[in-house]
């Protein structure tokens, strides 16, 4: 009976334990033990900007950037009629029309075939359309362009798991689409918790929503921006609970044997 009283003591020392790190979790977790790959920490009382709206800006083209040009004839005719190439392949014949890639260079300017260098920097993907056809109206009839970007990108952190980026094809991609183009909100992220990072006026700016909730429809359809980095806060980090309980196992099993070797003394 005394070994069994020894043993309920040793057991009640072990929860005792337990129940204290639970306690003290959240210290560890301010302190960065339990969510060391947490970023972006504020205090709950942190609201942020007011940033995100409903308006769908055309992308505006900037330095870096990797533009496809198509021009066709006749006000765009060949658009509908490719008349560009023609290639016969066997008694079928095929017509394509494949864009090529410029890129913009630090003058903001683009070297393209029959007008040359033109800058493109600062205008919308309208505009430099407007624009280029007014360029190619000595090369062609009626000329008609088509102009793509092709490495406007986001960056999405899901949690704790791998980031990932997220070309947008269009501009009028939501926050809600961003994310599940990245994968979706992971298994150890909160979705209550979602920043969004954003250069205003050369300046970066963060807004939190709360995607948890159906109220939040409205922010979560709000239309994402190219360069803007999407941060899903990660929930508790299972992976701590994984290296501690082999530790609390060969603890428990140290008691045990303990135990067992005091009755057998006994």
């Amino acid at each position: 009976r005394i070994n069994f009283l020894h043993f309920c003591k040793i057991r009640n020392t072990i929860f005792k334990i337990l129940l204290l790190i639970l306690i003290a979790s959240p210290l560890f977790q301010a302190c960065g033990i339990i969510n060391p790959n947490r970023m972006l920490d504020a205090d709950k009382e942190y609201i942020g900007a007011s940033f995100l709206n409903t308006n769908t800006p055309d992308f505006t083209i900037a330095q870096g950037d990797i533009v496809q040009v198509l021009v066709f004839t006749k006000n765009g005719y060949a658009l509908v009629e490719p008349q560009i190439s023609t290639q016969n392949n066997g008694n079928t014949p095929e017509t394509n029309s494949v864009p090529l890639d410029y890129s913009i260079d630090i003058n903001g300017e683009a070297n393209l075939p029959l007008v040359g260098h033109v800058k493109l920097a600062g205008l919308t993907i309208r505009e430099a359309e407007t624009f280029l056809a007014q360029k190619y109206a000595s090369n062609y009839i009626d000329p008609f362009v088509n102009v793509k970007i092709t490495n406007k990108y986001i960056t999405v952190y899901r949690g704790g798991t791998d980031a990932r980026q997220v070309i947008l094809s269009r501009p009028d991609m939501t926050i809600l689409e961003a994310i599940g183009a990245a994968g979706g909100v992971p298994e150890n992220g909160k979705a209550s918790t979602i920043t969004v990072i954003r250069k205003i006026d050369g300046q970066p700016q963060t807004e939190i929503i709360d995607l948890s909730e159906i109220e939040s429809i409205a922010k979560a359809n709000t239309v994402v921006m190219p360069n803007d980095v999407i941060y899903v806060e990660p929930a508790f980090n299972a992976s701590i609970v994984r290296e501690v309980a082999p530790i609390l196992s060969a603890f428990s099993s140290i008691v045990l044997i303990y135990v067992s070797l005091v009755n057998l003394n006994r």
